[in-house]
C-alpha cells in the first residue's frame, strides 16, 4: 500500500513536460533574436564600411575592371545580411508571443 502512495505522489508532484518544454524554446526564441539582431548590426556594419573599403580595392590595379561588380556583391552582402536579422527578429518575436507569424 506504502508503495503505491509512494507513486501517486510522484505523479503529482513531478513538473509537466510542457512546462520544461517551454522553458527551453524560450531559451531558444532568446538566443535566435540576439543572432538576428547580430545579423542586422552587421549588414548595417557592411554598409558602414564599403565606401572606405571601395577606395583601398580601387587603388589595386587588377580589380579597376571589374570595381562595380565588387562594390554590387558588398552591397547584396549588407541587404542579405540585414533581411535575414528582420526575418529572424520577426519569426522569433510572434514564437515570444504564443504564436506563429504568417499564420
Amino acid at each position: 500500500m506504502r508503495r503505491g502512495a509512494s507513486n501517486i505522489a510522484g505523479v503529482l508532484y513531478t513538473k509537466p513536460a510542457y512546462l520544461i518544454r517551454s522553458s527551453m524554446d524560450k531559451d531558444k526564441t532568446t538566443i535566435q533574436l540576439v543572432w538576428g539582431i547580430a545579423l542586422i548590426l552587421a549588414g548595417i556594419g557592411v554598409f558602414y564600411r564599403i565606401p572606405q573599403v571601395m577606395l583601398r580595392i580601387e587603388k589595386i590595379g587588377q580589380f579597376s575592371s571589374v570595381i562595380f561588380f565588387i562594390r554590387f556583391c558588398f552591397y547584396f552582402m549588407g541587404v542579405l545580411l540585414i533581411g535575414g536579422g528582420i526575418k529572424k527578429v520577426y519569426n522569433n518575436y510572434g514564437e515570444s508571443e504564443g504564436k506563429r507569424p504568417g499564420g
